[in-house]
């Protein structure tokens, strides 16, 4: 039951149908899908703006509440119509609007790098709506109530699809990014790791499964394989580093294949678009902070250290962002309904 190559269809799952059959109209769901790419880019091109609204505010407040979201969650911020970003009243408290909406702007450049005022590559986008996909975010990473939030919701991104999910929320905490404190000027923003992994996860993996899916065989996991070498993995007992060749290596015992390759990605990408050698993000010495895991900080080392995966990176074909996202998005169209309020 899937799409299949010459576009027919061979299923009778709604949200998959609509991509193969364009003439077909799925039933009501709680699932936010869309049946085009022309209707995904035209919906997400009359948003509101980027702003801060209570949890049960219109457009999705409804639905939100429906689903229990406002007994866990005060506030969110909505990215090109969709609730994208969800935090709680406890996070604005002690650390203000910043941090949530320098990860809603981060989001949305993401997704629109060109500054268009739409997704750039609304098939990735149509995925991330399909999936309701948000960041969630809570007063310090780990704290009591992210734990309450993930033991009513415990979804997945690795567990996907194999396990259907009605959303699939990925954690920053306030306390992970420095617009918590507008004075912060040298410490590394944590969102681009989760913001650009749930993209990655949720957007590209099922828009072009036999590059991204996060499994052996795929083309980024024949790179990362190579790029790891013989320095082995800590999830399995086979980790060497510092006693061996390869370019990434890490230590974290509980970061398995799965987790390896998210991390790869995020690796990868922004290091091509140079956030990870400090000349564009903080610290300045942002290479020597990363060199136990990642060793090819800028760009050129990549391309040296591991040309598959800077040509998977680089390759038009996959619409990957070509600028790094700051988290101050202003899309270039003066009409933009996206522009910040």
């Amino acid at each position: 039951m899937t799409c299949l190559a010459d576009g027919s269809w061979d299923g009778s799952e709604p949200a998959c149908r609509s991509f193969c059959d364009k003439t077909y109209v799925p039933p009501p769901s709680d699932q936010l899908v869309s049946s085009t790419e022309e209707e995904t880019a035209s919906a997400a091109a009359v948003s509101d703006g980027i702003k801060v609204v209570d949890i049960d505010a219109p457009p999705h407040g409804d639905f939100l509440k429906k689903k229990g979201i406002d007994k866990y969650m005060g506030k969110r911020i909505d990215v090109f119509g969709h609730w994208m970003v969800l935090f709680t009243n406890a996070c604005e408290s002690k650390w203000g609007s910043g941090p949530s909406l320098g990860v809603a702007n981060q989001y949305a450049q993401w997704i629109d790098w060109q500054g268009t005022g739409k997704p750039n590559n609304p098939k990735v986008f149509a995925n991330l709506l399909k999936n309701n996909v948000t960041m969630i975010m809570f007063k310090e990473d780990g704290n009591r109530a992210m734990d309450k939030f993930f033991d009513k919701y415990p979804f997945d991104e690795d567990d996907f699809p194999s396990k259907k999910a009605w959303m699939y929320p990925h954690d920053v905490g306030c306390d992970e990014t420095p617009h918590a404190d507008p004075g912060d000027k040298t410490t590394f923003d944590n969102a681009y790791c989760e913001v650009v992994q749930q993209i990655f996860n949720m957007g590209y993996r099922p828009t072009y499964p036999d590059v991204f899916w996060d499994r052996k065989g795929t083309k980024v996991a024949n790179a990362m394989d190579k790029n790891i070498g013989d320095c082995g993995h800590a999830y399995d007992h086979t980790f060497k580093y510092p006693h061996c060749t390869g370019k990434y290596h890490y230590s974290d015992k509980t970061c398995d294949y799965k987790c390896l390759f998210s991390e790869y990605e995020y690796w990868a990408l922004t290091t091509i678009l140079g956030g990870q050698d400090g000349h564009l993000l903080p610290p300045k010495d942002r290479c020597d902070d990363i060199s136990d895991e990642w060793e090819s900080c800028t760009k050129d080392k990549l391309q040296k250290n591991d040309p598959a995966i800077y040509a998977i990176m680089t390759d038009p074909q996959y619409g990957l962002p070509t600028k790094l996202a700051y988290g101050d998005y202003k899309p270039k169209i003066a009409n933009s309904s996206l522009l910040l309020v």
